[in-house]
């Protein structure tokens, strides 16, 4: 065959200046690929709620509210973080504080929150009516989704992703008789940002403490493992710690020091204390500001760039790459 490609010889001065565009080539090549990579292998988590539009289903921090001049909102995220960085906005420069005390705890919002009755002797667990036989907590498989009972209702829950975050498992879904759903209400759909239903078990590992969800008066009941085992045999369990509710770690936002930032106060807390705990609700509580003059709350989890964050990493992604390919 001919060889028809024409050959050029470049000048000495054209030579170098294509090898120097050459390596800047391969240098942006790699430098792209590594910053590919490490988002990869330690993705950060973002978050936010725009008070202009509070009903925006773009907003993924959950029921930010005002309690006793403290402003609380939670942000959902499965994993270990080593970091937040968190940013408040206000409307104009002279309704920002100067600072202000921010405090994050990890757990679940319903264990985080609830008032803790810890004598056995303040509940006593009672048979459900005949017409909803089911009790309220209890996860079931229907119509191709995991659907869990809320008093006289049944909702089903959005995704895997909702249901592990909530703490459940899949090995938690039962299969019930159809029959026994007759009377129920299909509900809303359960999703990240809803409490978790009235009769949610809770087991606090290290006090060997079974604690039962009253949602109508928001307490958490101590009862005994035999009511657990009698009463309670189809309600999943989930684990929690009693660390969840004293342990927290805390940072103080400061106000932006450029001119075009002067309405924004923000700082980055390590959760030291909190990156192994049990839970996957991070309850933000901060004091010295008030909610009426807030735009916006932005939230970044962040993982460190550690050997041991790679190995996680990467054990989830090879799991999610199996979950996805046995279901196809």
């Amino acid at each position: 065959m001919f060889d028809l490609t024409p050959h050029i010889t470049l000048s000495n001065r054209k030579a170098r200046l294509y090898t120097y565009m050459r390596v800047l080539l391969y240098g942006v090549f790699i430098l792209c690929s590594t910053f590919v990579l490490y988002k990869i292998i330690f993705p950060a988590a973002y978050f936010s709620f725009d008070f202009t539009k509070p009903r925006a289903l773009t907003n993924t921090i959950f029921t930010p509210r005002t309690t006793e001049n403290i402003v609380l909102f939670t942000a959902v995220a499965i994993g270990t973080f080593d970091t937040a960085k968190v940013t408040l906005t206000f409307d104009a420069p002279e309704n920002t504080p100067t600072d202000a005390h921010l405090s994050v705890k990890k757990g679940y919002s319903v264990a985080l929150g609830a008032r803790v009755e810890s004598d056995y002797g303040f509940y006593a667990p009672q048979q459900p009516p005949q017409t909803h036989p089911i009790r309220s907590g209890v996860l079931f498989s229907h119509r191709n989704g995991v659907w869990v009972v809320d008093k006289s209702t049944i909702r089903p829950i959005a995704d895997a992703t909702t249901l592990l975050a909530k703490g459940w498992s899949f090995d938690d879904v039962r299969t019930l008789n159809k029959n026994l759903l007759t009377n129920y209400t299909k509900g809303r759909m359960f999703t990240l940002k809803d409490p978790h239903p009235d009769g949610t078990l809770f087991y606090e590992r290290d006090t060997d403490t079974f604690y039962i969800y009253n949602a109508h008066d928001n307490i958490l009941h101590a009862i005994s493992r035999e009511t657990v085992k009698q009463s309670f045999p189809q309600n999943p369990l989930i684990t929690i710690e009693s660390a969840n509710r004293t342990t927290l770690d805390t940072c103080t936002l400061h106000r932006s020091a450029l001119p075009w930032r002067r309405a924004r106060i923000s700082c980055t807390v390590r959760l030291d204390d909190l990156k192994n705990l049990l839970g996957t609700e991070y309850q933000f509580a901060i004091s010295g500001i008030r909610t009426h003059n807030l735009r916006s709350i932005n939230v970044t989890l962040m993982r460190a760039p550690t050997i041991a964050n790679a190995h996680v990493s990467l054990a989830l992604i090879k799991q999610r790459l199996l979950h996805h390919y046995t279901q196809h």
